[in-house]
């Protein structure tokens, strides 16, 4: 019996509130179960035209799994995926899963000092990553002994393994391991939001496999449905704009990077029925005077990572004619919730999904519920919370009792609505990237001159946070050391969303 909850007044219709049980295979079982069943079916259509199918994209991933097992991959061993959009994105992701590797997704925008830590983190036994990637950032990829015998790259030279090499290499006999999909780490993300710094988040298969259903089941994906994916693979977000399609059986028309004109041609060729993006891509398209007839086939735009301005989805709802439903989540947490398609609701970030329950806490000790209309800090439980972090101390202050501490505050009407208020943690987002400003200060804290920093974000409406640093220099540094000097040191060792724009000397913090 599901316990009666604010939102369910306004719960969907057709919905069901709990899904459980939910499936437990691993996540690459679906793309082969589909791949037997219909494997003609487009699983990917890429910018260029170039359709891989769910038999081409199985058949792929199987080599893949077959040649790391060979470089020496075993079950639990991290391997890493870090290149633009493209195709062999998601063959190389489902062929490390296939091998029983934890599948590290690492920015393709990271470069220097923020790589290095990445590798120093997670130490992956073989990376995939592509020429783009591969040449900018060589001397750090072979500084960590990265190079022919454990790098493969789309497109690659003789100096690593090229996807293609290994493609003709190996037979499409995957190892066979067995995973036991509640226990077994899927994903391993970088951005730990809840602890404010760079720190390994552990998703398993079978959480990963429960938030794509709730989610698909909220917004209406099922089998058939086309959807156009223009946010970076290499981020969380993107990743579930994989693993959604493929266990609900659908179709993804894949953008290198985000382009306009090129996205509202692709809805129109493929018949693109739904569109997840940041804010700055639907607030693009408005401007541009999109409107339903323009694209028929366009059913559903979601939104998040971002604040989204209620003015924005009124437009959407009234003007445009197509929904754009805003959600919450975060990389501790996946999916928390969406707006209900059957509410037209401005400035909210939604209800609960099926199987999530939450509630508001007073923000300074956690164990006190509010009622509506207060804001308190939101603890979250569903199936799909992470599995925890590198750091298990750090796991024990973010999961209490079942329950995920969010560091964000929000506040809960009498419908259940929740409307976000702020952060109780440190945390900025520029253009829906995330930025730790303690990542920064500890690069900062490398300069000779630098004896204290504070990192924060000013705020501007049309992107998010402007990153600027409060500096306390050493008293021998004090009239040498130029703001312009400290902010080149950090820039030119993160990447452009991160970059700091101003620095401010301070005598104290």
């Amino acid at each position: 019996m599901v316990q009666e909850k604010l939102w369910f007044k306004i719960w969907p219709e057709g919905t069901p509130k709990t899904l459980q049980p939910y499936p437990e295979k691993p996540l690459h079982k679906f793309l082969d179960d589909h791949a037997s069943s219909k494997p003609d079916r487009p699983l990917v259509i890429y910018e260029d035209g170039r359709v891989f199918t769910y038999g081409k994209v199985s058949e792929e991933s199987s080599k893949i799994a077959a040649a790391i097992w060979d470089m020496g991959v075993r079950k639990g061993d991290p391997v890493a995926v870090m290149m633009f959009n493209r195709p062999e994105f998601i063959s190389c992701f489902y062929g490390g899963l296939k091998a029983g590797a934890k599948v590290a997704i690492i920015d393709a925008l990271t470069i220097s000092e923020d790589l290095k830590m990445h590798f120093e983190m997670t130490k992956p036994k073989v990376i995939f990553t592509d020429a783009e990637v591969w040449e900018r950032e060589k001397k750090i990829f072979e500084e960590y002994g990265y190079g022919l015998k454990n790098t493969i790259v789309v497109e690659g030279g003789e100096d690593t393994l090229s996807y293609g090499s290994v493609l003709a290499k190996y037979e499409a006999k995957p190892p066979n391991v067995q995973i036991n999909p509640r226990e077994d780490v899927a994903i391993i993300a970088h951005y730990a939001g809840i602890v404010g710094r760079t720190l390994e988040v552990y998703h398993t298969h079978y959480g990963i496999v429960a938030a794509m259903i709730s989610a698909s089941a909220f917004y209406g994906r099922r089998e058939g449905v086309t959807s156009l994916v223009a946010i970076p693979l290499s981020h969380l977000f993107g990743v579930m704009e994989i693993a959604g399609p493929v266990i609900a059986g659908g179709t993804i028309v894949l953008m290198k990077r985000f382009d306009l004109d090129k996205a509202l041609e692709l809805i129109r060729k493929y018949n693109v029925n739904l569109w997840p993006g940041p804010p700055m891509m639907f607030d693009a398209v408005l401007k541009k005077g999109l409107r339903k007839e323009n694209v028929p086939s366009l059913m559903l735009c979601v939104t998040g990572a971002a604040p989204v301005p209620p003015d924005l989805q009124k437009a959407f709802f009234e003007d445009v004619g197509i929904p754009l439903i805003q959600g919450y989540g975060l990389t501790e947490g996946l999916v928390v919730t969406a707006q209900p398609p059957n509410v037209r609701v401005y400035g909210s970030v939604g209800i609960p999904l099926p199987d999530v329950d939450v509630k508001i806490v007073d923000k300074e000790t956690g164990t006190k519920e509010l009622p509506p209309g207060e804001v308190g800090e939101l603890i979250v439980k569903s199936p799909w919370i992470m599995r925890g972090y590198k750091d298990p101390e750090e796991t024990k202050k973010a999961i209490r009792d079942g329950w995920l501490y969010t560091g964000d505050l929000l506040m809960m009407d009498e419908n259940g609505l929740l409307y976000f208020r702020g952060l109780k943690k440190r945390f900025l987002k520029y253009k829906a990237y995330p930025i730790f400003p303690r990542d920064l200060e500890i690069i900062l804290l490398q300069h000779p001159a630098v004896k204290d920093t504070y990192v924060d974000g000013e705020w501007d409406p049309e992107v998010g946070h402007k990153p600027f640093a409060k500096v306390v220099l050493k008293d021998e540094y004090k009239g040498k050391v130029s703001a312009e000097e400290l902010i080149n040191f950090v820039n030119e060792r993160v990447a452009f969303y991160k970059k700091l724009r101003k620095v401010e000397f301070v005598d104290k913090i």
